[in-house]
C-alpha cells in the first residue's frame, strides 16, 4: 500500500497537479492546478496529527475553473494532514495546511 501511494503522489508530479488549501471554520476552499478538465467533485481527507477523532473525509464540488468548494465545520484549530484523491485513483497529493487558515 505504501508503495502504491507513493506511485500515485509521483503521477500528480508528472502531470503538473498542484493544489493551494484555504479554509474558515465553516468553508473548506482547494485550488486545483494543472488538470485541463478537473472532475465535478473531489474527495480530500483532513486529519489531525493527534487526534483521529477530529478526522474528516469531505466530497469538495467544483464551483469554478480550478477551485472546489464543501462546507465543512472545524472542530480543532492547528496543523492538518490533508489528503487529496484524484479521480478513480489516478494520483494523490498530500499536504499540510494550518487551520483556519483565512
Amino acid at each position: 500500500a505504501y508503495n502504491m501511494n507513493k506511485e500515485l503522489e509521483k503521477n500528480a508530479i508528472k502531470l503538473g497537479i498542484s493544489v493551494e488549501v484555504i479554509a474558515s471554520e465553516n468553508i473548506f476552499t482547494l485550488h486545483l492546478k494543472g488538470l485541463k478538465d478537473g472532475p465535478k467533485h473531489i474527495n480530500i481527507k483532513l486529519q489531525h496529527p493527534t487526534l483521529a477523532k477530529y478526522d474528516q473525509l469531505l466530497s469538495l464540488e467544483k464551483i469554478a475553473d480550478d477551485i472546489y468548494q464543501s462546507p465543512f465545520s472545524l472542530l480543532k484549530d492547528g496543523k492538518w494532514y490533508v489528503t487529496i484523491d484524484g479521480p478513480e485513483k489516478a494520483w494523490e497529493i498530500k499536504t499540510e495546511a494550518l487551520l483556519p487558515n483565512i
